[in-house]
């Protein structure tokens, strides 16, 4: 977002930071032996980063691309290496709130030398004219742009992304099929599709519902990947289709199934949202739409992303069993609270319910009338 100058700090900051010994070994050129300690330690199951690549396949190939990587931490060292920072400022659409926005950017880059850079940024106008538009990004020098956009990758937008949105995922993912692949062994390319081709797209299966034909593009690419070499892999693939997916210890190839990963995934979110984590979004949602009540108790609402985490709701309830708190989001009597669900256990007491959506909390607190 912006470039390094010198730095022009105005504040006098040293009586607050006490200086700490010991520092310079920080700013010290990386050497190879540390640089190859870290790759020794490397988790191999996480998810890529931005490269695509995860800690197995920097393991698997080090020989190959050690010199390349030892390379781009010196130049990171150096400052040569590029970094971008990704920042959404929310504003009302006026002009005065602009030129607050650009004083404190201002402050900001003479405090810590970095210049913003008004060119690269955008500003994404919501449900105002384009001459409005046009008369706020003068005031900043910036590019007008446009929902979806990109953000961290994901595409940001109103409404559900379109498997046009979606492209730079498949784009980047069908980049790694090189002509090289063809030569790998068999288990080499069973290493590449589970190392790289399936967990480049960890990041959008946790956040968003992919449509089926995004998933139907990338199992093509990882089919393509494994089953390139000769003209009968292509029957032999057809024989293996139902259990390639299964887990290597159930006879399968442990290839992941993009569908029921992206469905757990997103019932990850559910699962933070019903635990009630300190999350920013878990308390916007529940303050928004849900205050003392059941979410499953009410029609679904929200945005489109919060609609499509609701709809696995049904198959959430099936895995999982509430802890009795205050009671105020747990239904009496469809919720598995008591060892059960109290509708499934007494089918006919449960038909004579006034409202079948009651609580548990207003359940234990009504009295007989007698």
């Amino acid at each position: 977002m912006g470039v390094t100058n010198a730095s022009a700090t105005q504040a006098d900051i040293s009586h607050l930071i006490s200086p700490v010994e010991g520092l310079e070994s920080l700013s010290k050129e990386f050497t190879v032996e540390e640089i190859e300690g870290v790759v020794k330690h490397m988790k191999t199951d996480r998810a890529p980063g931005p490269d695509g690549f995860n800690g197995l396949f920097v393991k698997k190939c080090w020989q190959i691309i050690k010199d390349d990587f030892i390379n781009l931490c010196k130049d990171f060292h150096k400052g040569q290496a590029p970094l971008e920072n990704d920042t959404i400022i929310m504003l009302p659409a006026e002009i005065e709130q602009l030129q607050i926005l650009k004083e404190v950017l201002g402050e900001y880059t003479a405090f810590t030398g970095l210049k913003v850079n008004y060119h690269k940024s955008s500003l994404i106008p919501i449900n105002i004219s384009q001459l409005e538009a046009e008369a706020l990004s003068a005031q900043i020098q910036c590019n007008i742009a446009s929902m979806p956009f990109p953000y961290l990758g994901i595409p940001m937008g109103t409404t559900k992304p379109t498997i046009r949105d979606l492209s730079p995922l498949t784009d980047r993912i069908e980049r790694r099929l090189t002509a090289s692949a063809s030569f790998l062994s068999y288990g080499d390319r069973l290493i590449l599709v589970n190392s790289v081709l399936s967990s480049m797209s960890i990041h959008f299966l946790s956040t968003l519902d992919i449509p089926d034909g995004v998933i139907d593009v990338i199992d093509r690419a990882r089919r393509n990947c494994l089953w390139r070499k000769r003209k009968d892999d292509e029957k032999v693939h057809s024989g293996l289709r139902d259990m390639i997916c299964k887990p290597k210890n159930k006879g399968g190839l442990g290839i992941i199934n993009l569908k029921i990963q992206n469905k757990c995934l997103m019932m990850k979110q559910l699962h933070k949202f019903y635990n009630n984590v300190d999350l920013p979004w878990v308390k916007l949602i529940r303050n928004s739409y849900y205050y003392k009540e059941a979410p499953h108790a009410i029609t679904v609402c929200g945005s489109f992303w919060w609609r499509n985490i609701m709809k696995m709701f049904e198959l959430y309830r099936q895995l999982t069993h509430c802890k009795i708190g205050s009671g105020e989001t747990i239904l009496f009597w469809s919720d598995n609270w008591n060892d059960g669900v109290l509708q499934d256990i007494f089918p006919r007491l449960s038909s004579f319910a006034r409202d079948t959506f009651i609580s548990v909390k207003e359940a234990l607190q009504i009295t007989d009338p007698a």
